[in-house]
């Protein structure tokens, strides 16, 4: 099982309030698109990467397990440029279990490795 970090950021916390914001908006006008609500989780987990010194890069472009190019909606990465953690977006509407079931067959990192 991986290894959950934590963040120090408190669910009061600014950003998280902020965040919650943005859901409630988006929920008043009906939207659910993956790719209209995942700018405010993203600006969310920029912000909680930038307590740990780490940064987050968008749209990283990678091999996946079985070889072929994939990419994934962001990467947490230090200044040495491990990864330590991946992100992908989904919309509330997703059955998440099938969505990570696909991922994975398409060959999406299950674990990170160091070494």
């Amino acid at each position: 099982m991986p290894r959950v970090q934590q963040t120090g950021l408190k669910p009061s916390h600014k950003l998280v309030q902020s965040y919650y914001a943005a859901l409630a908006q988006f929920g008043q006008h009906h939207v659910t698109r993956e790719t209209a609500v995942r700018q405010p989780f993203l600006d969310l987990l920029r912000a909680a990467a930038g307590q740990r010194g780490w940064f987050l890069e968008p749209e990283f472009p990678m091999q996946g397990r079985r070889g072929h190019r994939i990419v994934v909606d962001a990467a947490l990465r230090d200044t040495f440029w491990r990864i330590h953690g991946y992100w992908e977006a989904k919309d509330a509407d997703d059955d998440l279990e099938a969505e990570v079931r696909r991922k994975f067959d398409q060959g999406y990192p299950e674990a990170i490795s160091h070494g």
